[in-house]
């Protein structure tokens, strides 16, 4: 989850093997994350207002990637969540879950 898309980026310079989703409100982010290797960006169906809640935008990335077939049964999922911008100086956090 990036609303800057800054991190995404960040972790498409190792080249990972899978897919990077990533969840963004702004439709500028969305398509420069087009440029690089591996990135599917998800964008919020209403741009104009933030989900504030993170959860909801999980599931929606998650329901994306099901539909689209990038995600299946027994994949794992790392969920980086980078700090918004008004929140600069948070860390960044990672969460891991399994597909059921």
């Amino acid at each position: 989850m990036s609303p800057t898309g800054h991190m995404a980026r960040v972790m498409t310079k190792y080249r990972p093997r899978n897919v990077i989703l990533t969840v963004t409100n702004d439709p500028r982010v969305a398509r420069q994350c087009h440029l690089y290797r591996g990135l599917v960006p998800v964008l919020l169906p209403n741009s104009d207002c933030v989900l504030l809640d993170q959860q909801e935008q999980f599931y929606y990335a998650f329901n994306f990637g099901k539909c689209h077939g990038i995600i299946s049964s027994g994949d794992i999922i790392l969920l980086v969540k980078e700090p918004s911008v008004c929140h600069q100086h948070y860390t960044h956090a990672i969460q891991k879950f399994f597909v059921i």
